[in-house]
């Protein structure tokens, strides 16, 4: 029971674990998109301390990435913004739309990267 209370208060309160990366990682915040051309589902890393730009009237942060898959490589603008606990609030996605860990999950399980090449 202890287990699934960490857990649950994880997800709660933010911080790593909640946002779908390795425990350890924690000043990561990990997003979801959906390529709307091809359907692949694409993890996105924000780091909470490089990548965010604070929102003008203080109220949180805002951050702009360009996200390109492994299987169509179309380029997907989004714009994710952040309360001041690093909560998404709002995104605007060109190209995608925004998906579940879940959703992310089930599509690397069924869609295993490719090997890389072997040398000439």
């Amino acid at each position: 029971m202890i287990p699934v209370l960490a857990k649950l208060l994880g997800r709660l309160f933010g911080g790593a674990r909640g946002s779908g990366g390795a425990p350890d990682d924690r000043s990561g915040i990990y997003l979801h998109v959906r390529c709307r051309a091809c359907g692949e589902i694409i993890r996105v890393r924000v780091n909470r301390h490089n990548d965010l730009s604070p929102i003008e009237d203080g109220d949180g942060f805002h951050v702009r990435k360009s996200i390109i898959g492994r299987h169509c490589f179309r380029r997907i603008d989004a714009e994710f913004t952040f309360d001041k606990a690093y909560r998404q609030v709002d995104a605007t996605i060109a190209g995608g739309v925004v998906a579940t860990r879940e959703e992310w999950e089930a599509w690397e399980a069924s869609h295993p990267a490719p090997a890389p090449a072997e040398p000439s």
